[in-house]
């Protein structure tokens, strides 16, 4: 799949990832691949990064995978927080149905964390 993909569009973004793929999934095949990417893909970010050469798209790249791993942490705490809410509500409503109707003490709400 990965060696028609290059051979079909050879000038795509995503033709060096391609070859690369295909380095890993037949490794024996791999120093055929990488002298392929150094030949036909010599200034592309992942011949670069494959060689160990400076590229300046690496940055942008970082910083935009922090942004989302920071948005994923976020997220992931906001679903956390709506289970043990429901998890709360849930085990609050079978406390009562076992004391006959009367409530438990509700905790005091626990404060946003703040701002770093």
């Amino acid at each position: 799949m990965f060696k028609r993909l290059v051979a079909s569009l050879p000038n795509v973004p995503v033709a060096p990832k391609a070859l690369l793929a295909a380095a890993a999934l037949a490794p024996d095949s791999a120093p055929v691949y990488y002298a392929r990417l150094r030949e036909e893909y010599r200034s592309s970010p992942i011949t670069m990064a494959l060689d160990g050469r400076d590229n300046p798209l690496i940055a942008p790249v970082s910083n935009a995978d922090l942004l989302l791993q920071q948005a994923w942490a976020a997220a992931s705490k906001s679903f956390a927080d709506s289970l043990n809410a429901r998890r709360r509500a849930r085990d609050q409503s079978a406390a009562v149905a076992a004391s006959g109707g009367v409530p438990p003490p509700t905790p005091p709400p626990i404060p946003p964390p703040s701002p770093r």
